[in-house]
């Protein structure tokens, strides 16, 4: 039996430390940028009000979205929820006697 070694998680490897918004947005368009070689390309992006990566596959010869993950309507979704949450505590005595 091979002795098992400690390996660091893919991520650690190729963006050592904290992922900021910065380096999270150069990598978006590292990635779109990489994308473009192919009939098919993907191309990433930051959903803005729910902070989520979105995914759409568009055919580079139409521009046409093919589809995309997660759906537009799921990050609306989630943006919608998180900011139902953020604001919970104005519910207080609307919908709630008090937060627990």
């Amino acid at each position: 039996m091979l002795p098992q070694e400690k390996t660091q998680e893919p991520t650690e490897k190729a963006f050592p430390g904290p992922v900021t918004r910065e380096r999270l947005e150069e990598a978006v368009e590292i990635s779109n940028l990489a994308m473009e070689i192919s009939s098919f390309s993907l191309r990433f992006r930051i959903h803005e009000e729910s902070g989520r990566v979105q995914v759409k596959v568009v055919d580079s010869a139409t521009g046409e979205i093919i589809r995309e993950v997660p759906p537009e309507y799921m990050l609306k979704i989630a943006a919608s929820i998180k900011e139902m949450l953020d604001n919970l505590h104005e519910m207080v005595g609307v919908l709630v006697n008090e937060i627990v």
